[in-house]
C-alpha cells in the first residue's frame, strides 16, 4: 500500500503543472495533494513502527521525524531554485522526481512483516517461548 500512496502523490505532484491553469482545476489540485500527501505519512510510520518493534520505536520515530525536517529544508531549497529559474508552475513536476523515487524505495521495502519480518518473528518466538529454560537471541 505504502508504495502505491506515494506514487500517487508523485502522480498528484507531477500533474499541478496543468491543474494550475485553471482556478477549478487548481482547487481540485490542491485537495488532491492534501489527500494524497495525509494519506503518506501515517502509512509511513505504520510500516516503520512495524518494523522496528516496541524496543526501538521512539528512536525511530524520532529519526523519521528528523529525516522529515531534512526533506523539508531539501524541498524548500528546490522550490526556490524552481521560482528562480523555470518558475511556480514547475515546482509540482519538479518535486515529483524525488517523490516518485521514494515510491522506487518503498516497493522494495515490501509490505510490514517482508524483508525484516522473519528477524522480527524471531525476536517474538523468543519472547513468548514456551521452552525452560528459554533461548537468548544469541542461543537462536
Amino acid at each position: 500500500m505504502l508504495p502505491v500512496a506515494v506514487g500517487v502523490l508523485a502522480i498528484v505532484l507531477a500533474a499541478q503543472v496543468l491543474s494550475v491553469r485553471a482556478a477549478v482545476t487548481a482547487v481540485a489540485g490542491v485537495f488532491l495533494l492534501g489527500g494524497a500527501a495525509f494519506l503518506v505519512v501515517p502509512l509511513v510510520q505504520t510500516w516503520l513502527m512495524g518494523e522496528v518493534g516496541d524496543a526501538a520505536a521512539g528512536l525511530a520515530a524520532s529519526a523519521n521525524i528528523s529525516a522529515a525536517g531534512v526533506a523539508g529544508a531539501v524541498g524548500a531549497a528546490l522550490g526556490g531554485a524552481v521560482i528562480a529559474g523555470p518558475g511556480a508552475a514547475w515546482i509540482g513536476p519538479v518535486a515529483a522526481l524525488p517523490v516518485a523515487a521514494a515510491a522506487g524505495v518503498a516497493a522494495l521495502l515490501g509490505p510490514v512483516g517482508g524483508r525484516f519480518g522473519a528477524r522480527r518473528s524471531a525476536r517474538q518466538d523468543w519472547r513468548t517461548c514456551s521452552k525452560t529454560p528459554c533461548p537468548t537471541p544469541s542461543q537462536g
